[in-house]
């Protein structure tokens, strides 16, 4: 039974002399939309009610309960990570088909449980499972990159997959006066991520932050 769409109104039923005759197709009216709110509902079972709790429907008890809904563990729209990339660049190694070295990250915040870092030198990021925006912003240059290179003035810096051994985001950080990248990604709970140059570059300012916020 659908909720109830037509009002029982109270035309028969104002005043001490209304007939109560008048007033049965109402009554009874009231009657089936309450048993059509109840029927809708099913069973409901409220106990103890708290501040900003909401009905829950609990299949195993086939009733609908008052439970407080938490918004961690990789929640939708108020989970944010901020993340410091820290040190100087790691040892080398190969990521996405190039010599690259990774950068050591740490959490300053972390909203949505969404970031867990580990890995030897605390350069691996897993998040959990859902589809992603990750904001860099402000890279800056702190030494000019290898003359031997293409491009002395830039260096290569990226946001890797480096289970599936692929770039998500990539750029370059041209001369001293930043860069900013801005990607999307979506993570099954169990890949590694990590941010890393290209090898054969100079060095880039550390200790500043970047975003990724879960879209869904």
């Amino acid at each position: 039974m659908a909720w109830p769409t037509t009002d029982a109104t109270t035309t028969a039923l104002d005043s001490g002399t209304d007939d109560p005759n008048i007033a049965r197709p109402q009554i009874k009216l009231n009657i089936e939309n309450a048993n059509a709110m109840a029927n809708e509902f099913g069973t409901v079972d409220i106990t103890s009610p708290q501040n900003e709790q909401l009905l829950q429907y609990n299949s195993a008890a086939s009733k609908w309960v008052n439970a407080t809904v938490s918004t961690g563990g990789g929640a939708i729209g108020s989970s944010l990570s901020v993340l410091t990339i820290t040190g100087s660049p790691l040892s080398t190694e190969s990521i996405d088909g190039e010599f690259r070295n990774p950068y050591a990250i740490s959490e300053v915040s972390d909203t949505g449980s969404l970031v867990t870092i580990s890995g030897t030198n605390s350069d691996e990021m897993a998040f959990s499972s859902g589809t992603y925006e990750v904001l860099f912003a402000g890279m800056r240059m702190t030494a000019l990159g290898n003359p031997a290179s293409n491009d002395p003035d830039s260096i290569d810096v990226g946001f890797f997959n480096v289970t599936t051994n692929a770039a998500i985001i990539e750029s370059f950080c041209e001369g001293r006066t930043g860069a900013s990248m801005l990607g999307h990604f979506t993570s099954n709970g169990t890949d590694k991520f990590k941010f890393a140059t290209y090898s054969g570059d100079g060095t880039f300012s550390t200790d500043w932050n970047f975003h990724v916020i879960k879209l869904s």
